[in-house]
């Protein structure tokens, strides 16, 4: 969990390479911008540079990110929008740090 907003952006872009792949459709299906983020993946050529190419805005929609108190109230609002499972997955290589990110979170 990165304080910064724009850091903790950057670690989760290349995770979210996914997002324009095709069984990915269903969940993006629900969301305002999924007709737009179908364009930019055509146009991107890749995953990566989907990803790379990703507003902010989205990158917030789409994850988790920015600190603790920022974090809890996406998880409400997930959770209150209709959300009834949750998956949270650190965007650090290293276990423990992961661990120490989802902790300042659930705290």
């Amino acid at each position: 969990m990165d304080d910064d907003p724009a850091v903790a952006r950057s670690r989760v872009r290349e995770a979210l390479a996914v997002v324009g792949e095709p069984d990915w459709q269903p969940h993006i299906d629900l969301l305002a911008f999924s007709a737009d983020l179908a364009g930019l993946r055509r146009t991107t050529g890749s995953p990566a540079a989907l990803a790379a190419a990703l507003p902010d805005s989205w990158v917030d929609r789409l994850t988790v990110v920015g600190n603790p108190e920022r974090a809890r109230e996406q998880l409400y609002a997930l959770a209150h929008g209709g959300a009834n499972r949750l998956v949270l997955v650190p965007a650090y290589p290293d276990p423990g740090t992961a661990l120490g990110s989802l902790a300042r979170i659930l705290r």
